[in-house]
């Protein structure tokens, strides 16, 4: 039966397809306080914005509202929402790898881990998608995560980076758990400190910043800085450096000679 309901909107819209072709989903507070996805025709891409209050006539209401081409969109005033939880749902506690595998579906999560594995984008006819292995920092279990749709332009750190990944949703598929990306989700990098030494195993070469190999731990850095070791920014073996990094971005890098090391020793 069609409904009317208030809403206050979360995020910017996504767009996704299905078999009758492509619409648009966000995530709304409802007024009362109940936090669901909603997904509507293109049509209505400039009548429903962020951060922003409607009366939504003529639509589904259940775990999601859905609109359809004859619902209407009327802006209207503020209704009271609850701050704190508010907050809590904007920002989900951080959880391990192991408690997020024993999480019952649909709760809403962060999960913070090390990301062994990056798919390409993989594509049907309805979707797209990325897949990350997050593996625990004991390295003892691993989750993957699926970036839907425009989350597939997601900026991925490089492999072996500590990340959080924010606001996903559990989800599970003939036994394995697994976690959804939602309009919300974003990846951070942690941006704990640590040191590196050892020779330079390989390195890849892109516009702005590249990568290095170091004791088999790949590492980014912007390219004026991999110049300051290799100029010109060419390969060369028997190059060794130490330096520092936040997360696994190098902040710091300098080349030394582990002959003289050894003698210092």
């Amino acid at each position: 039966m069609a409904m009317k309901v208030k809403v206050f909107v979360l995020a910017a819209a996504q767009s996704r397809k299905n078999d009758r072709g492509e619409y648009l989903h966000t995530v709304v507070c409802e007024e009362g306080g109940n936090f669901k996805p909603i997904h509507y025709p293109v049509k209505f891409q400039d009548c429903i914005v962020k951060d922003h209050y409607y009366l939504l006539v003529g639509v589904s209401v259940g775990d999601l509202i859905r609109l359809s081409d004859t619902s209407r969109v009327f802006q209207c005033g503020k209704f009271h929402m609850d701050p704190k939880k508010l907050k809590d749902y904007l920002n989900p506690k951080t959880e391990s790898v192991d408690d997020v595998l024993k999480s019952p579906e649909k709760r809403t999560v962060s999960v913070k881990g090390i990301l062994k594995k990056v798919s390409e984008v993989i594509e049907s006819p309805n979707s797209k998608r990325r897949e990350l292995k997050i593996e625990s920092m004991e390295g003892s279990m691993s989750v993957v995560c699926k970036l839907w749709g425009d989350s597939t332009n997601i900026d991925v750190p490089p492999v072996d980076t500590i990340l959080t990944a924010e606001h996903m949703e559990v989800s599970q598929y003939k036994g394995t758990i697994y976690l959804n990306s939602s309009v919300l989700s974003s990846l951070k990098e942690t941006k704990e400190e640590s040191l590196f030494e050892g020779e330079i195993e390989a390195i890849e070469i892109q516009e702005t910043y590249s990568f290095v190999i170091v004791n088999s731990k790949t590492m980014k850095l912007p390219n004026d800085l991999l110049e300051t070791v290799l100029p010109n920014k060419l390969f060369q073996e028997g190059v060794f450096v130490r330096g520092k990094c936040t997360g696994m971005t190098i902040t710091e890098m300098k080349k030394f000679n582990p002959a003289k090391k050894n003698k210092k020793d």
